[in-house]
């Protein structure tokens, strides 16, 4: 009976600290989207991920496409490190969890390497989309600033249509 509390108390541990990433990544809008720049993808607040499509119309010049190219793969390849190492974490929770006798500061020390390691990529998302709008100068700044509103705009009319009310249908001319 106390062995099968302890478990339940673990899984109930663990439930909520995977809700809570998932929420943590929902909230900042962690897409997998291979497009965008890094991990991730339309999130709000300053250090949303700037997509190609973005850049492409904020009128970069050739040189700071080719240091945001650049910035780009050095980013994606630390980020699949990142991502390979918390993965590597899970599996060794996961493993740890399964065990006859667990061992709670061993599954604490896990989460705590598993949240830190999130916290890492989120402000690797961060410091990645900074130095891309470093590169850029006021107006194109600022361009990107307005095309970004108008993408969450055109996002929140499209979310609204989905919400389960019915559309209103087009009049046949």
């Amino acid at each position: 009976m106390k062995r099968t509390m302890k478990k339940l108390v673990l899984l109930t541990m663990a439930f909520a600290l995977t809700l809570g990433i998932n929420s943590l990544n929902a909230e900042q809008g962690l897409s997998r989207d291979r497009h965008k720049m890094g991990p991730g993808g339309n999130g709000d607040g300053p250090w949303m991920m700037i997509d190609r499509e973005l850049l492409d119309q904020v009128g970069l010049t050739a040189d700071q496409k080719t240091k945001v190219d650049a910035l780009n793969s050095e980013h994606q390849k630390t980020v699949i490190k990142q991502q390979a190492d918390m993965k590597i974490l899970r599996v060794d929770l996961r493993t740890e969890m399964d065990k006859d006798t667990i061992d709670m500061t061993k599954i604490g020390e896990l989460a705590d390497k598993i949240s830190k390691g999130q916290a890492e990529l989120t402000k690797m998302k961060i410091m990645h989309a900074a130095q891309v709008e470093s590169i850029m100068t006021k107006e194109q700044r600022t361009k990107l600033e307005q095309l970004r509103a108008e993408r969450r705009q055109t996002m929140m009319e499209r979310s609204k249509n989905k919400s389960g009310r019915a559309r209103p249908m087009k009049e046949k001319e």
